[in-house]
Protein backbone atom coordinates (compact mmCIF):
# COMPACT_ATOMS: atom_id res chain seq x y z
CA UNK A 1 0.00 0.00 0.00
CA UNK A 2 1.50 3.41 -0.98
CA UNK A 3 2.73 5.63 1.83
CA UNK A 4 0.01 7.87 3.24
CA UNK A 5 -2.81 5.56 2.10
CA UNK A 6 -5.15 3.72 4.44
CA UNK A 7 -7.53 0.82 4.30
CA UNK A 8 -10.43 3.08 5.17
CA UNK A 9 -11.42 3.66 1.52
CA UNK A 10 -11.10 7.45 1.77
CA UNK A 11 -12.43 10.22 3.94
CA UNK A 12 -16.10 10.43 4.85
CA UNK A 13 -16.54 13.70 2.89
CA UNK A 14 -15.40 12.09 -0.37
CA UNK A 15 -17.56 9.06 0.31
CA UNK A 16 -20.58 11.27 0.81
CA UNK A 17 -19.84 13.05 -2.50
CA UNK A 18 -19.13 9.69 -4.14
CA UNK A 19 -15.80 10.78 -5.56
CA UNK A 20 -12.44 9.07 -5.41
CA UNK A 21 -10.38 10.10 -2.40
CA UNK A 22 -6.58 10.31 -2.61
CA UNK A 23 -6.46 9.46 1.15
CA UNK A 24 -3.70 11.96 1.89
CA UNK A 25 -3.08 12.69 5.57
CA UNK A 26 -4.08 14.60 7.61
CA UNK A 27 -6.56 15.97 5.00
CA UNK A 28 -7.14 14.67 1.49
CA UNK A 29 -6.13 16.93 -1.41
CA UNK A 30 -9.58 16.94 -3.03
CA UNK A 31 -11.22 18.35 0.11
CA UNK A 32 -8.51 20.97 0.50
CA UNK A 33 -8.78 22.10 -3.14
CA UNK A 34 -12.55 22.38 -2.90
CA UNK A 35 -12.39 24.25 0.39
CA UNK A 36 -14.33 21.58 2.24
CA UNK A 37 -13.53 20.24 5.67
CA UNK A 38 -11.96 16.79 5.53
CA UNK A 39 -13.52 14.99 8.50
CA UNK A 40 -12.81 11.42 7.52
CA UNK A 41 -9.71 10.83 9.57
CA UNK A 42 -10.66 12.59 12.80
CA UNK A 43 -12.28 9.60 14.51
CA UNK A 44 -9.62 7.19 13.28
CA UNK A 45 -6.75 9.44 14.43
CA UNK A 46 -8.42 10.07 17.80
CA UNK A 47 -8.92 6.36 18.30
CA UNK A 48 -5.28 5.71 17.43
CA UNK A 49 -4.15 8.37 19.92
CA UNK A 50 -6.38 6.88 22.61
CA UNK A 51 -5.00 3.41 21.92
CA UNK A 52 -1.44 4.70 22.22
CA UNK A 53 -2.26 6.53 25.46
CA UNK A 54 -3.88 3.39 26.83
CA UNK A 55 -0.85 1.36 25.82
CA UNK A 56 1.51 3.82 27.51
CA UNK A 57 -0.56 3.88 30.68
CA UNK A 58 -0.58 0.09 30.83
CA UNK A 59 3.18 0.05 30.64
CA UNK A 60 5.13 0.90 33.76
CA UNK A 61 6.09 4.54 33.88
CA UNK A 62 9.73 3.38 34.10
CA UNK A 63 9.64 2.70 30.32
CA UNK A 64 8.74 6.33 29.69
CA UNK A 65 10.87 8.87 31.48
CA UNK A 66 10.02 12.52 31.52
CA UNK A 67 12.63 15.19 30.94
CA UNK A 68 12.65 15.96 34.68
CA UNK A 69 13.17 12.28 35.53
CA UNK A 70 16.05 12.00 33.07
CA UNK A 71 17.59 15.10 34.59
CA UNK A 72 17.18 13.69 38.11
CA UNK A 73 18.81 10.42 37.11
CA UNK A 74 21.70 12.27 35.44
CA UNK A 75 22.20 14.32 38.62
CA UNK A 76 22.34 11.09 40.63
CA UNK A 77 24.91 9.49 38.32
CA UNK A 78 27.18 12.48 37.89
CA UNK A 79 26.91 14.25 41.25
CA UNK A 80 25.16 12.45 44.11
CA UNK A 81 26.73 9.05 43.43
CA UNK A 82 30.31 10.29 43.76
CA UNK A 83 29.48 11.60 47.25
CA UNK A 84 27.32 8.68 48.41
CA UNK A 85 30.10 6.25 47.58
CA UNK A 86 32.37 7.75 50.24
CA UNK A 87 35.99 6.57 50.44
CA UNK A 88 35.44 3.22 48.71
CA UNK A 89 35.30 4.48 45.12
CA UNK A 90 35.30 0.92 43.77
CA UNK A 91 32.22 -0.13 45.72
CA UNK A 92 30.39 -2.80 43.72
CA UNK A 93 27.04 -1.70 45.11
CA UNK A 94 27.24 1.99 44.26
CA UNK A 95 29.35 1.66 41.12
CA UNK A 96 27.39 -1.15 39.48
CA UNK A 97 24.41 -2.66 41.28
CA UNK A 98 22.40 0.53 41.86
CA UNK A 99 22.75 1.73 38.27
CA UNK A 100 22.00 -1.68 36.79
CA UNK A 101 18.95 -2.22 38.98
CA UNK A 102 17.71 1.29 38.18
CA UNK A 103 17.38 0.17 34.57
CA UNK A 104 15.74 -3.14 35.49
CA UNK A 105 13.43 -2.16 38.36
CA UNK A 106 10.88 0.69 38.39
CA UNK A 107 10.94 0.61 42.21
CA UNK A 108 14.72 1.08 42.35
CA UNK A 109 14.49 3.79 39.70
CA UNK A 110 11.92 5.71 41.76
CA UNK A 111 14.00 5.30 44.94
CA UNK A 112 17.04 6.65 43.09
CA UNK A 113 15.06 9.65 41.83
CA UNK A 114 13.81 10.36 45.34
CA UNK A 115 17.31 10.26 46.81
CA UNK A 116 18.62 12.35 43.91
CA UNK A 117 15.92 14.98 44.45
CA UNK A 118 16.54 15.19 48.19
CA UNK A 119 20.31 15.33 47.70
CA UNK A 120 20.00 18.15 45.18
CA UNK A 121 17.62 20.19 47.32
CA UNK A 122 20.01 19.77 50.27
CA UNK A 123 23.38 20.41 48.66
CA UNK A 124 23.10 21.87 45.16
CA UNK A 125 23.44 25.64 44.81
CA UNK A 126 22.56 25.24 41.13
CA UNK A 127 19.16 23.69 41.87
CA UNK A 128 16.56 24.44 39.20
CA UNK A 129 13.53 23.82 41.43
CA UNK A 130 12.38 25.71 44.50
CA UNK A 131 12.69 24.03 47.88
CA UNK A 132 8.98 23.23 48.17
CA UNK A 133 8.81 21.85 44.62
CA UNK A 134 11.82 19.65 45.21
CA UNK A 135 10.41 18.42 48.52
CA UNK A 136 7.23 17.44 46.72
CA UNK A 137 9.29 15.70 44.04
CA UNK A 138 11.28 13.78 46.66
CA UNK A 139 8.11 12.63 48.46
CA UNK A 140 6.30 11.81 45.23
CA UNK A 141 9.08 9.55 43.99
CA UNK A 142 9.49 8.03 47.49
CA UNK A 143 5.79 7.12 47.54
CA UNK A 144 5.93 5.72 44.00
CA UNK A 145 8.85 3.49 44.95
CA UNK A 146 6.98 2.18 48.00
CA UNK A 147 3.84 1.55 45.94
CA UNK A 148 5.88 -0.40 43.41
CA UNK A 149 7.33 -2.56 46.18
CA UNK A 150 3.91 -3.16 47.76
CA UNK A 151 2.06 -3.79 44.50
CA UNK A 152 0.15 -7.08 44.45
CA UNK A 153 0.30 -7.15 40.66
CA UNK A 154 4.07 -7.57 40.44
CA UNK A 155 6.40 -9.61 42.63
CA UNK A 156 9.69 -7.82 43.28
CA UNK A 157 12.89 -9.90 43.25
CA UNK A 158 14.45 -9.77 46.70
CA UNK A 159 17.57 -8.01 45.41
CA UNK A 160 15.44 -5.10 44.14
CA UNK A 161 13.63 -4.84 47.47
CA UNK A 162 16.90 -4.80 49.44
CA UNK A 163 18.42 -2.22 47.11
CA UNK A 164 15.41 0.03 47.68
CA UNK A 165 15.79 -0.56 51.41
CA UNK A 166 19.41 0.68 51.31
CA UNK A 167 18.36 3.74 49.33
CA UNK A 168 15.54 4.42 51.82
CA UNK A 169 18.03 4.23 54.72
CA UNK A 170 20.19 6.82 52.94
CA UNK A 171 17.12 8.98 52.33
CA UNK A 172 16.13 9.01 55.98
CA UNK A 173 19.67 9.58 57.21
CA UNK A 174 20.09 12.47 54.80
CA UNK A 175 16.88 14.12 55.98
CA UNK A 176 17.77 13.41 59.65
CA UNK A 177 14.98 10.97 60.48
CA UNK A 178 17.21 8.34 62.08
CA UNK A 179 14.36 6.38 63.64
CA UNK A 180 12.90 5.78 60.19
CA UNK A 181 16.35 4.85 58.89
CA UNK A 182 16.80 2.30 61.70
CA UNK A 183 13.37 0.84 60.94
CA UNK A 184 14.26 0.39 57.27
CA UNK A 185 17.52 -1.25 58.37
CA UNK A 186 15.68 -3.63 60.70
CA UNK A 187 13.25 -4.65 57.96
CA UNK A 188 16.04 -5.06 55.43
CA UNK A 189 18.06 -7.30 57.75
CA UNK A 190 15.02 -9.52 58.27
CA UNK A 191 14.54 -9.87 54.50
CA UNK A 192 18.26 -10.57 54.09
CA UNK A 193 18.08 -13.26 56.76
CA UNK A 194 15.26 -15.01 54.89
CA UNK A 195 17.22 -14.78 51.65
CA UNK A 196 20.27 -16.40 53.25
CA UNK A 197 18.05 -19.22 54.52
CA UNK A 198 17.05 -20.10 50.94
CA UNK A 199 19.00 -22.45 48.71
CA UNK A 200 20.34 -20.13 46.02
CA UNK A 201 22.21 -21.82 43.18
CA UNK A 202 22.38 -19.17 40.46
CA UNK A 203 25.89 -17.71 40.50
CA UNK A 204 24.76 -14.17 39.63
CA UNK A 205 22.23 -14.20 42.48
CA UNK A 206 24.86 -15.50 44.91
CA UNK A 207 27.23 -12.72 43.85
CA UNK A 208 24.54 -10.05 44.22
CA UNK A 209 23.55 -11.42 47.62
CA UNK A 210 27.14 -11.18 48.80
CA UNK A 211 27.43 -7.56 47.62
CA UNK A 212 24.20 -6.58 49.39
CA UNK A 213 25.25 -8.51 52.51
CA UNK A 214 28.42 -6.43 52.76
CA UNK A 215 26.42 -3.21 52.55
CA UNK A 216 23.97 -4.32 55.23
CA UNK A 217 26.76 -5.50 57.53
CA UNK A 218 28.34 -2.04 57.34
CA UNK A 219 25.03 -0.30 57.89
CA UNK A 220 24.42 -2.56 60.89
CA UNK A 221 27.82 -1.66 62.37
CA UNK A 222 27.27 2.01 61.62
CA UNK A 223 23.92 1.99 63.42
CA UNK A 224 25.40 0.18 66.44
CA UNK A 225 28.27 2.67 66.68
CA UNK A 226 25.75 5.50 66.40
CA UNK A 227 23.34 4.09 68.99
CA UNK A 228 25.41 2.36 71.67
CA UNK A 229 22.34 0.76 73.28
CA UNK A 230 21.73 -1.19 70.09
CA UNK A 231 23.04 -4.68 69.44
CA UNK A 232 23.97 -5.65 65.89
CA UNK A 233 21.06 -7.46 64.27
CA UNK A 234 22.99 -8.94 61.37
CA UNK A 235 22.22 -12.65 61.08
CA UNK A 236 25.58 -14.10 62.14
CA UNK A 237 26.67 -17.69 62.44
CA UNK A 238 28.49 -18.83 65.62
CA UNK A 239 31.77 -18.23 63.79
CA UNK A 240 30.77 -14.69 62.84
CA UNK A 241 29.77 -13.91 66.44
CA UNK A 242 33.29 -14.55 67.61
CA UNK A 243 32.38 -17.78 69.37
CA UNK A 244 34.76 -19.63 67.08
CA UNK A 245 38.06 -17.88 66.50
CA UNK A 246 39.56 -17.73 63.02
CA UNK A 247 43.09 -19.21 63.25
CA UNK A 248 44.65 -16.96 60.63
CA UNK A 249 43.82 -14.37 58.00
CA UNK A 250 44.37 -15.42 54.36
CA UNK A 251 46.33 -13.00 52.14
CA UNK A 252 44.40 -10.12 50.63
CA UNK A 253 44.22 -9.73 46.87
CA UNK A 254 42.77 -6.22 46.99
CA UNK A 255 41.53 -3.53 49.35
CA UNK A 256 37.96 -4.79 49.09
CA UNK A 257 38.96 -8.14 50.60
CA UNK A 258 40.90 -6.40 53.37
CA UNK A 259 37.91 -4.21 54.17
CA UNK A 260 35.46 -7.10 54.22
CA UNK A 261 37.70 -9.09 56.58
CA UNK A 262 37.95 -6.12 58.94
CA UNK A 263 34.17 -5.61 58.76
CA UNK A 264 33.63 -9.18 59.97
CA UNK A 265 35.96 -8.61 62.94
CA UNK A 266 34.24 -5.35 63.87
CA UNK A 267 30.86 -7.11 63.69
CA UNK A 268 32.15 -9.72 66.13
CA UNK A 269 33.46 -7.00 68.44
CA UNK A 270 30.20 -5.06 68.47
CA UNK A 271 28.22 -8.24 68.98
CA UNK A 272 30.26 -9.26 72.02
CA UNK A 273 30.49 -5.89 73.77
CA UNK A 274 26.77 -5.09 73.33
CA UNK A 275 25.55 -8.44 74.68
CA UNK A 276 23.70 -8.04 77.96
CA UNK A 277 23.58 -10.46 80.85
CA UNK A 278 19.78 -10.51 80.73
CA UNK A 279 18.10 -12.34 77.84
CA UNK A 280 16.71 -9.16 76.27
CA UNK A 281 18.26 -9.84 72.88
CA UNK A 282 16.55 -12.70 71.00
CA UNK A 283 19.63 -13.36 68.90
CA UNK A 284 21.51 -14.36 72.06
CA UNK A 285 18.72 -16.05 73.99
CA UNK A 286 19.99 -19.50 73.04
CA UNK A 287 23.64 -18.60 73.62
CA UNK A 288 23.62 -17.28 77.18
CA UNK A 289 26.07 -20.01 78.12
CA UNK A 290 28.72 -17.90 76.37
CA UNK A 291 28.10 -14.74 78.37
CA UNK A 292 30.54 -15.67 81.19
CA UNK A 293 33.13 -16.21 78.45
CA UNK A 294 33.01 -12.60 77.27
CA UNK A 295 36.58 -11.84 78.33
CA UNK A 296 38.09 -15.00 76.76
CA UNK A 297 36.12 -14.23 73.61
CA UNK A 298 37.60 -10.73 73.49
CA UNK A 299 41.09 -12.14 74.04
CA UNK A 300 40.57 -14.48 71.09
CA UNK A 301 39.21 -11.61 69.01
CA UNK A 302 42.28 -9.56 69.85
CA UNK A 303 44.40 -12.29 68.25
CA UNK A 304 42.22 -12.08 65.13
CA UNK A 305 42.70 -8.31 64.98
CA UNK A 306 46.48 -8.76 65.20
CA UNK A 307 46.35 -11.37 62.44
CA UNK A 308 44.39 -8.97 60.24
CA UNK A 309 46.92 -6.22 60.92
CA UNK A 310 49.85 -8.45 60.02
CA UNK A 311 48.20 -9.54 56.77
CA UNK A 312 47.22 -5.96 55.92
CA UNK A 313 50.74 -4.71 56.60
CA UNK A 314 52.23 -7.27 54.21
CA UNK A 315 49.64 -6.46 51.56
CA UNK A 316 50.16 -2.69 51.91
CA UNK A 317 53.95 -2.91 51.74
CA UNK A 318 53.76 -5.06 48.60
CA UNK A 319 51.00 -3.15 46.77
CA UNK A 320 50.84 0.31 48.32
CA UNK A 321 53.34 1.89 45.95
CA UNK A 322 51.01 1.08 43.03
CA UNK A 323 47.87 2.58 44.55
CA UNK A 324 46.17 5.62 43.12
CA UNK A 325 45.13 8.51 45.38
CA UNK A 326 41.68 7.10 46.15
CA UNK A 327 43.12 3.66 46.93
CA UNK A 328 45.78 5.23 49.12
CA UNK A 329 43.13 7.15 51.03
CA UNK A 330 41.03 4.00 51.51
CA UNK A 331 44.09 2.11 52.74
CA UNK A 332 44.74 4.83 55.32
CA UNK A 333 41.06 4.73 56.32
CA UNK A 334 41.26 0.97 56.93
CA UNK A 335 44.28 1.60 59.13
CA UNK A 336 42.25 4.21 61.02
CA UNK A 337 39.30 1.85 61.55
CA UNK A 338 41.64 -0.90 62.71
CA UNK A 339 43.31 1.49 65.13
CA UNK A 340 39.94 2.68 66.50
CA UNK A 341 38.25 -0.70 66.89
CA UNK A 342 41.29 -2.50 68.25
CA UNK A 343 41.63 0.28 70.82
CA UNK A 344 37.94 -0.13 71.67
CA UNK A 345 38.57 -3.85 72.17
CA UNK A 346 41.61 -3.17 74.35
CA UNK A 347 39.69 -0.73 76.54
CA UNK A 348 36.75 -3.11 76.97
CA UNK A 349 39.12 -5.94 77.81
CA UNK A 350 40.65 -3.87 80.61
CA UNK A 351 37.50 -2.38 82.14
CA UNK A 352 36.48 -3.38 85.66
CA UNK A 353 32.97 -4.21 86.80
CA UNK A 354 32.39 -0.54 87.68
CA UNK A 355 33.03 0.36 84.04
CA UNK A 356 36.38 2.04 84.71
CA UNK A 357 39.39 1.51 82.47
CA UNK A 358 42.27 0.06 84.48
CA UNK A 359 44.96 -0.44 81.84
CA UNK A 360 48.00 1.64 80.80
CA UNK A 361 47.70 5.07 79.19
CA UNK A 362 46.49 5.05 75.59
CA UNK A 363 47.51 8.62 74.71
CA UNK A 364 49.77 7.41 71.90
CA UNK A 365 46.95 5.44 70.27
CA UNK A 366 44.45 8.29 70.68
CA UNK A 367 46.93 10.72 69.15
CA UNK A 368 47.48 8.39 66.21
CA UNK A 369 43.74 8.38 65.51
CA UNK A 370 43.59 12.19 65.42
CA UNK A 371 46.77 12.35 63.29
CA UNK A 372 45.29 9.99 60.69
CA UNK A 373 41.95 11.80 60.64
CA UNK A 374 43.56 15.19 60.23
CA UNK A 375 45.76 14.04 57.35
CA UNK A 376 42.73 12.64 55.52
CA UNK A 377 40.70 15.82 56.16
CA UNK A 378 43.52 18.02 54.86
CA UNK A 379 43.98 15.79 51.82
CA UNK A 380 40.37 16.26 50.79
CA UNK A 381 40.85 20.04 50.51
CA UNK A 382 37.15 20.78 50.42
CA UNK A 383 34.82 22.95 52.43
CA UNK A 384 31.67 21.87 50.59
CA UNK A 385 28.98 19.92 52.36
CA UNK A 386 27.98 16.46 51.18
CA UNK A 387 26.54 13.15 52.31
CA UNK A 388 28.28 9.77 52.30
CA UNK A 389 26.35 6.57 52.92
CA UNK A 390 29.40 4.96 54.49
CA UNK A 391 31.28 5.41 57.76
CA UNK A 392 34.55 7.33 57.57
CA UNK A 393 36.07 9.78 60.06
CA UNK A 394 33.24 11.06 62.25
CA UNK A 395 32.73 7.97 64.42
CA UNK A 396 36.48 7.52 65.21
CA UNK A 397 36.80 11.21 66.10
CA UNK A 398 33.68 11.14 68.27
CA UNK A 399 34.98 8.02 70.04
CA UNK A 400 38.26 9.82 70.68
CA UNK A 401 36.61 13.01 71.90
CA UNK A 402 34.40 11.06 74.30
CA UNK A 403 36.80 8.38 75.56
CA UNK A 404 40.37 9.76 75.60
CA UNK A 405 41.75 10.35 79.10
CA UNK A 406 43.74 13.44 78.08
CA UNK A 407 41.54 16.59 77.72
CA UNK A 408 43.90 18.01 75.09
CA UNK A 409 43.35 14.96 72.90
CA UNK A 410 39.59 15.19 73.45
CA UNK A 411 39.65 18.83 72.39
CA UNK A 412 41.67 18.02 69.30
CA UNK A 413 39.09 15.42 68.30
CA UNK A 414 36.35 18.04 68.72
CA UNK A 415 38.30 20.61 66.69
CA UNK A 416 38.68 18.11 63.85
CA UNK A 417 34.97 17.31 63.95
CA UNK A 418 34.32 21.02 63.42
CA UNK A 419 36.39 20.86 60.21
CA UNK A 420 34.17 18.19 58.69
CA UNK A 421 31.39 19.60 56.51
CA UNK A 422 29.87 16.32 55.40
CA UNK A 423 27.59 13.68 56.90
CA UNK A 424 28.40 9.96 57.05
CA UNK A 425 25.27 7.82 57.19
CA UNK A 426 23.76 8.16 60.66
CA UNK A 427 26.62 10.43 61.73
CA UNK A 428 26.57 14.24 61.60
CA UNK A 429 29.89 15.88 62.47
CA UNK A 430 28.47 19.11 63.91
CA UNK A 431 26.09 17.21 66.20
CA UNK A 432 28.86 14.86 67.34
CA UNK A 433 31.14 17.83 68.06
CA UNK A 434 28.43 19.61 70.07
CA UNK A 435 27.76 16.55 72.23
CA UNK A 436 31.46 15.88 72.88
CA UNK A 437 32.07 19.54 73.62
CA UNK A 438 29.33 19.62 76.23
CA UNK A 439 30.71 16.50 77.93
CA UNK A 440 34.21 17.95 77.97
CA UNK A 441 32.99 21.24 79.43
CA UNK A 442 31.21 19.36 82.18
CA UNK A 443 34.44 17.53 82.99
CA UNK A 444 36.80 20.46 82.93
CA UNK A 445 34.97 23.78 82.86
CA UNK A 446 36.76 26.58 81.05
CA UNK A 447 39.33 24.45 79.22
CA UNK A 448 40.23 26.27 75.96
CA UNK A 449 40.58 24.59 72.61
CA UNK A 450 43.99 23.55 71.37
CA UNK A 451 45.42 24.15 67.88
CA UNK A 452 45.88 21.25 65.47
CA UNK A 453 48.73 20.61 63.07
CA UNK A 454 48.52 20.63 59.27
CA UNK A 455 48.51 17.84 56.74
CA UNK A 456 47.79 17.08 53.09
CA UNK A 457 47.54 14.51 50.32
CA UNK A 458 51.32 14.48 49.93
CA UNK A 459 51.56 13.11 53.45
CA UNK A 460 49.20 10.19 52.85
CA UNK A 461 51.99 8.02 51.50
CA UNK A 462 54.09 8.64 54.59
CA UNK A 463 51.02 8.17 56.74
CA UNK A 464 50.26 4.80 55.15
CA UNK A 465 53.80 3.69 55.99
CA UNK A 466 53.25 4.90 59.55
CA UNK A 467 49.95 3.02 59.80
CA UNK A 468 51.58 -0.15 58.48
CA UNK A 469 54.71 -0.05 60.60
CA UNK A 470 53.61 1.64 63.82
CA UNK A 471 50.00 0.80 64.63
Amino acid sequence: MPRGKSRSGGCRTCKTRRIKCDEAKPSCSRCLKSGRSCDGYGIQMKATAQARASSLSSLDTHSYRSERENRGFDYFRHKALSELIGFDTKSDFWSHVVLQFSEASPAVFRAVLSLSSLHESTYSSQMMLTGSENTMSFLRQYNKAIRQLCSKQTTQPVQFTLTCCILFICLENLRGDYDAGLLHLKNGLEILKEWHAKNVTLSTEIETREILTKVFRRLDMQATAFLDTRQPQFNMSPSDRGLIATPNTPPFNNLSEARTALDVLVSKLFYIITTKSSPQHPSWSADNMYLPMRRPLMNGLNTEFLNWKSTFDTFSLNEGQNWQKDELRLGVLLGLHYQTTSLMLDIRSNTNIEGQYCGPSKDTQWTKITDICESIIRSLSTSTTSFSADMGLIAPLYFTAMQAENPRICQRGIDLLHLIRWKEGFWDASTAAAVAERVLRNQIAGTPGFPTAGGGIAELGKLLHCVVTCC
